[in-house]
């Protein structure tokens, strides 16, 4: 049994598709990949890199095509699809569901099943839902926290003060997405989303006072189900004399998480430094780099230096 699934009787509920024939259970259709497929190709006999495990959604490109080919021809190549034991076939953009598709379907036990909305949203909708729930999973220690919009992952050792400090980026105004362990799906080459556990969703345990739930602290406005990771701030106790090193940082830090590069800040966590501030200035500077500015190459340049 596979561990990430997506029963059909979810897509049904999720996308209110109208079932058309299902030869079974809707529980018992499971999906096991991501990865969709308009099955063009296929119906014009090319299956050499056809994948059976994705879902094939038919829309009106292939539609037009089945039109214009005499009925007899038009079974013969839909017999032929449902046979490769596809999942499903969506049909979308409320297309037509030809008697020979659903004949078909029922030979080789394929379930179909019908759409009105508009084929390339429907697919877009459909692919990050899978992606969502498909795609590759960690769990990391740390706290999970949207500051100014961005999606920040605050990593240390036990003890350093994430939770201290994610507490006191809530009370400026900022959202928890995840408290101890969060919740990383990689959802594309470049994205991953954070989420909580379900079963420890909200709270969060603050050293010397226990466990506390943050929405009925805060109220609503201070917790989100999900956010995407942009930077990874990781809090480092340090004993020894202040460096240079700690005070200009002049190349960009990255960790790798799920083979996804993500920009890492290393602060350290010193007597009197105010580590929500700090968190904050990071995440403003983050989005100004995302827009192409640099404070640090445009200090350079007024001091004539090179960068």
């Amino acid at each position: 049994m596979h561990s990430n699934v997506v029963k059909l009787s979810e897509l049904i509920c999720e996308f209110s598709l109208k079932p058309i024939y299902i030869p079974k259970k809707p529980d018992d259709v499971l999906i096991l990949t991501h990865k969709l497929n308009r099955p063009g190709l296929g119906l014009c006999g090319c299956y050499k890199c056809f994948d059976p495990l994705r879902l094939q959604v038919i829309g009106n490109m292939e539609i037009s095509y089945l039109k214009s080919i005499p009925r007899r021809i038009r079974f013969r190549k839909l017999v032929r699809l449902c046979r490769e034991n596809v999942p499903a076939v969506i049909v979308a953009g409320g297309g037509e569901v030809f008697a020979e598709l659903v004949e078909a379907a029922k030979i080789c036990c394929t379930p179909i099943l019908q759409t009105k909305e508009d084929t390339f949203s429907f697919m877009c909708y459909l692919g990050g839902f899978l992606n969502a729930k498909l795609g590759a999973k960690t769990i990391v220690h740390g706290v999970f926290v949207e500051v100014c919009g961005e999606g920040v992952l605050i990593t240390g050792e036990s003890g350093v003060g994430k939770s201290e400090t994610a507490m006191e980026l809530i009370k400026r105004g900022h959202r928890l997405v995840a408290d101890d362990a969060v919740s990383l799906t990689r959802v594309c080459n470049k994205t991953l989303i954070a989420s909580s556990p379900k079963n420890i969703m909200h709270f969060m345990e603050v050293r010397g006072v226990g466990i506390v739930n943050v929405k009925e602290l805060y109220g609503i406005k201070s917790i989100k189900a999900t956010k995407k990771l942009d930077i990874v701030v990781h809090l480092e106790q340090v004993e020894n004399k202040f460096k240079l090193q700690d005070r200009l940082v002049y190349k960009d830090e990255y960790c790798n998480i799920l083979n996804v590069k993500v920009k890492k800040y290393t602060v350290a966590v010193k007597p009197g430094r105010n580590l929500a501030i700090i968190i904050e200035v990071a995440a403003i500077s983050n989005i100004q780099k995302k827009t192409g500015y640099s404070a640090c190459e445009d200090l350079f340049s007024k001091l004539g230096l090179s960068w």
